[in-house]
């Protein structure tokens, strides 16, 4: 483990400190737009303004650095992020807001690819599973630790968004400065949605449906924190702990998912947070620690998920086709991020505040009608062929998944894609 360390340590380093950036980024702006008066429906447009940018990056910035390179990429896009972060201090604009969540999303797909598939560079079949696992640490720990940063400085100044800048400045240079070995780029070209659908309806369906619950939860968090009368403070803690209870959660569901039919954990942990969220609707509001223990719950049981269905999509794709197939399923994730806090924001609009967990929840019962459906249509994977479940965070790129995978040792993969109790190719059985 120090070994591991002691190699990519610059390069953990720079990803911890854009972590604690990003996160605190999202939740400033959630709480700033409250404090501005905007609306709950600008609010939540501009929030997904990341997902928008985040989106377009996921398929542009491979090509950026397919051709000038890893070092000059994540030095480009740091920068811009930066001058775009300063931008929302000095022009409280919801349509200058949204243009620079757009950039900023852009940005940070281009960094998280970028240090993704450097780290990828510096690991062995010796050291995968220690770095990933330290990666993950990493990430959850940065972003827990960008919402604490709420406690200690004001959203409601230009200050927020200078620290920001300056720490995302600052993220740069272990990465740039040390003497780690620039690796070789290969872009991830994703399989066809049709081909992905084909192999599993239910990860189709679901990275559409985590992305819209993922986006709304960490995004309109914040806003229903202002709406419902908690202070900054109260509501920095609430996400925070929120976090930590997310990276908690994350592997005692993966060791369930990797001994059990992945859909039946799917069913327990999704109906768990449907609970958890209709509780929150009905007494989140009277208590606050009730309601801190309710909202964290909710996310720990939810946030999983994403990861278990591209362990149960790799579970249905051949091993060379594991990464692309993830390029897919961001590429559908983004699409349910972008419409998660501008649907969410209508909901509060129209129906209250209390009516976001109440949406959350309906979606979460949705997904649970989903698997059931899917699982009286499709027999379970024996449980010795499933691939292994890796947590992952909403920032997750495909190159996340070739950290996860043994390329010299595809054996353990080596059965039959399509020995099930149907057709898998069809598009009614897959």
């Amino acid at each position: 483990m120090l070994t591991v360390v002691s190699q990519t340590w610059a390069l953990l380093l720079g990803v911890g400190l854009l972590m604690i950036c990003n996160g605190m980024l999202g939740t400033v702006l959630g709480v700033r737009a409250g404090i501005e008066a905007f609306s709950t429906t600008v609010t939540g447009l501009i929030l997904t303004g990341y997902f928008v940018g985040f989106f377009a990056g996921s398929i542009l910035t491979p090509r950026m650095i397919a051709r000038v390179g890893h070092v000059r990429v994540f030095a480009a896009l740091a920068s811009i992020s930066s001058a775009a972060t300063l931008v929302h201090a000095y022009w409280v604009d919801p349509a200058v807001w949204f243009a620079m969540r757009v950039v900023v999303g852009f940005c940070y797909s281009g960094l998280y690819a970028t240090a993704e598939s450097w780290l990828n560079e510096a690991t062995t079949n010796d050291n995968r599973g220690q770095l990933l696992s330290i990666y993950m640490i990493v990430q959850f720990g940065g972003i827990a630790a960008g919402q604490a940063m709420l406690s200690v400085i004001d959203p409601a100044t230009a200050l927020a968004f200078v620290f920001i800048s300056i720490l995302l400045s600052i993220g740069m240079l272990p990465l740039l400065l040390s003497a780690t070995r620039q690796p070789s780029f290969e872009s991830v070209r994703p399989i066809g949605l049709k081909e992905l659908y084909r192999a599993s309806p239910l990860g189709f369906l679901g990275a559409i449906v985590m992305g819209t619950i993922m986006a709304s939860y960490y995004m309109m968090v914040p806003v229903w924190g202002v709406q419902v009368g908690l202070s900054v403070d109260q509501i920095a803690l609430t996400m925070t702990v929120a976090y930590l209870t997310v990276c908690a959660c994350q592997f005692p569901i993966g060791r369930l998912a990797d001994r059990y039919d992945r859909r039946a954990i799917m069913v327990l942990t999704m109906t768990a947070s449907c609970l958890l969220a209709a509780a929150t609707a009905l007494f989140g509001e009277d208590r606050f620690w009730l309601m801190v223990a309710l909202v964290a719950l909710t996310g720990g049981t939810m946030m999983p998920l994403y990861a278990l269905i591209l362990a149960h999509v790799n579970d249905y794709v051949a091993p060379e086709k594991m990464v692309s197939a993830g390029g897919t399923l961001v590429l559908l994730f983004g699409i349910g991020a972008i419409a998660g806090p501008l649907l969410s924001a209508q909901v509060m609009e129209r129906a209250g505040s209390a009516a976001f967990f109440w949406w959350l929840a309906a979606l979460a019962a949705g997904f649970v009608a989903f698997v059931l459906w899917r699982m009286a249509r499709r027999a379970a994977l024996p449980v010795g062929e499933q691939t292994t479940y890796v947590p992952f965070t909403q920032s997750a790129t495909p190159y996340t998944v070739s950290l996860t995978t043994d390329w010299e040792d595809q054996d353990q993969f080596a059965f039959d894609f399509h020995d099930t109790t149907e057709d898998a190719t069809s598009p009614e059985t897959g």
